[in-house]
């Protein structure tokens, strides 16, 4: 088919460590980060590549350090494909930061974030495009939805926090900041609004922050109806049972001060500070104090006595039967 194409320092996106493949200007580029999951990372090209996404957009995977050839396999089965690599210290932010600037030097019109385990519906990617292209200084975004009932979308700002929206098939709508599983940014929006703050933000929290940066100084926001993902096993691992779970408290506490974790105090105190103040100083604290309060029951009630308390059939109870440890759960 024919295509009509649309038309802040990170870590040096320069032509060291990438694959030799050259875009052209005026492209969108589709940014995909990716560490150590090879197969997962094929499986998203292998979707691309059959949807016929390189007719028109430039695919960039931002390589973190994969020790598993994630990269020589791209190059293997998908040419077409730019690789850029880090050290393994990049996180999703600073990969994200890494291609935008790659893409800006290259002249993209926009760039698409998607994650590795983020499968498009065939024609989800050409819809964001045309949206961000027939619509200047906005973002647009697609639903991801989870197998067990997960959604990922976008929010609106409470005043303290971000409150999720539901899915609406009907029409698209607009919002105040959104995950960035499936998301077009402009590239006069990339111009206006400050970078990823990656090194404060380097896993968790930074889609949501520079999507709510960007709403704040006027650019739309738009979550299309029609524009749908389909997430693989791990975009529920925020929902999980601390008190009812089977992780050991061990694990729980010590995974909570990585990067990876939604608890990681050093973002998760800078995310809800800088754009809530006092009240997400508060919002910040909250889940720290639930997790030492579960620690204590855990330590003091028999287990046998806790699968007895209210609340046992709760959707993080149901949940914690696949267990994970990582981010914020619930009691």
């Amino acid at each position: 088919p024919r295509w009509d194409r649309p038309g802040h320092p990170a870590p040096p996106a320069s032509a060291t460590g990438t694959s030799p493949v050259s875009g052209r200007a005026g492209q969108p580029y589709i940014l995909i980060p990716v560490h150590n999951r090879r197969d997962r990372t094929l499986a998203c090209l292998d979707c691309l590549a059959q949807q016929e996404v390189p007719a028109w957009a430039q695919i960039v995977v931002i390589d973190d350090g994969s020790t598993d050839g994630t990269a020589e396999a791209i190059c293997q089965r998908h040419p077409h494909v730019r690789v850029l690599t880090g050290d393994g210290g990049l996180w999703w932010g600073g990969c994200i930061q890494k291609g935008t600037d790659f893409a800006l030097e290259q002249g993209c019109s926009q760039v698409i974030w998607l994650n590795d385990d983020s499968l498009p519906e065939p024609g989800t990617l050409w819809r964001l495009s045309q949206y961000c292209r027939d619509h200047p200084g906005t973002l647009a975004s697609a639903y991801t939805l989870d197998p067990s009932g997960g959604l990922y979308c976008g929010y609106r700002d409470n005043g303290a926090d971000l409150s999720p929206l539901p899915l609406n098939r009907d029409a698209d709508v607009e919002c105040d900041a959104a995950n960035g599983n499936c998301l077009c940014v402009d590239r006069q929006t990339l111009e206006s609004v400050p970078p990823l703050p990656y090194r404060r933000l380097p896993q968790n929290f930074g889609d949501s922050y520079y999507t709510l940066q960007a709403t704040r100084q006027g650019h739309r926001l738009v979550l299309l109806h029609d524009a749908i993902c389909h997430c693989r096993d791990e975009l529920t691992t925020d929902r999980r049972s601390w008190l009812y779970g089977t992780a050991s408290l061990r694990s729980i506490w010590s995974i909570s001060f990585t990067p990876r974790s939604t608890l990681y105090p050093p973002a998760r105190y800078y995310y809800y500070t800088k754009l809530w103040g006092l009240r997400g100083l508060i919002r910040a604290t909250l889940p720290y104090l639930r997790l030492t309060a579960a620690s204590v029951l855990r330590v003091l009630v028999p287990r046998r006595l806790l699968l007895r308390l209210p609340g046992r059939h709760s959707q993080a109870r149901i949940n914690e039967r696949r267990d994970s440890t990582n981010g914020e759960a619930s009691i």
